[in-house]
């Protein structure tokens, strides 16, 4: 019978990073449930989650841990053409989730973020966009289509092969070196403070990039008091939620001077209510 050519160690390791967030467990414990269900009330056990539903909304909402499978897809980040690399992109994810998480608690305890974790923020928003699903399959499938066109005019020749090989888990590769956190803070940071009873919300693609001129972003805002009206052209925004009473946004349509900055106090219902409306388009398989 003939050997494996990988180790019993690889087998381990494969099998203990089966199951990769796609949304990680310490961005969904911003949305924790305050309290048990009604038929877990008395467990004092009980490990509290997040409640769930369709986009559609047409399921009920549903108490899910933040390590459920619903959040993850098996060796999502693994690069297939490495055997000694193949979890970098995972462990890279790590590292960005971990700083992440430093920031919200920091948040938490002081309603205010240092310019470091407004880094760290912004890192994770970043990487957020790459790694969802949606932004993954669609990125892979334009590489797919380019190698596609190379091999018709190469034909399966040496130098296709090599071209092509360079191509494999292009999308994911991209994680490591895209900057994306400098981007975010290239158009401009900003966090919205929740205090209306319509909570912030997100789904399986919590990052939001839409494109809008001046007036739709105004009507967006609800009002222009932190709009720079000097932005003429039509410009892409960022959106996140972190909580539901925060998010975050990147903006060029937002000026830098206003009373608070960077922080947006929000007391119209409409705004959470918009991106909400927002993230329900988006969405593939799940609001939270």
């Amino acid at each position: 019978m003939p050997q494996s050519r990988f180790s019993p160690l690889w087998y381990l390791l494969v099998s203990n990073n089966k199951n990769q967030h796609i949304v990680p467990a310490c961005y969904l414990k911003g949305f924790l449930a305050s309290t048990a269900p009604s038929e877990h009330v008395k467990n004092k056990d009980f490990e509290l989650g997040v409640y769930v539903s369709s986009p559609d909304l047409k399921s009920s909402w549903q108490m899910k841990g933040v390590q459920n499978k619903i959040f993850t897809s098996s060796y999502f980040y693994d690069l297939s053409d490495q055997t000694e690399g193949r979890l970098v992109v995972e462990n890279f994810l790590k590292e960005v989730e971990q700083k992440y998480a430093k920031a919200l608690r920091s948040f938490i305890k002081n309603n205010f973020l240092s310019e470091i974790e407004v880094d760290y923020v912004c890192n994770f928003m970043g990487t957020m966009f790459l790694r969802a699903e949606c932004s993954q399959k669609s990125l892979q499938g334009s590489i797919d289509k380019l190698v596609e066109y190379l091999r018709d005019g190469m034909g399966e020749t040496r130098d296709f092969k090599k071209y092509a090989d360079g191509y494999k888990n292009f999308s994911k590769k991209s994680i490591l070196w895209s900057n994306a956190g400098r981007i975010m803070k290239d158009f401009g940071v900003h966090f919205f403070i929740n205090n209306t009873e319509v909570p912030f919300i997100t789904c399986d693609n919590p990052v939001i990039r839409e494109e809008a001129s001046l007036k739709e972003f105004e009507a967006l805002m609800g009002d222009n008091r932190c709009c720079d009206m000097t932005v003429k052209n039509r410009a892409q925004f960022f959106y996140m939620s972190i909580a539901p009473n925060f998010a975050i946004i990147a903006s060029k349509f937002i000026k830098k001077n206003y009373d608070g900055y960077p922080y947006i106090n929000v007391f119209d219902i409409n705004i959470p209510f918009k991106f909400f409306l927002l993230l329900k388009e988006k969405s593939k398989k799940y609001l939270v």
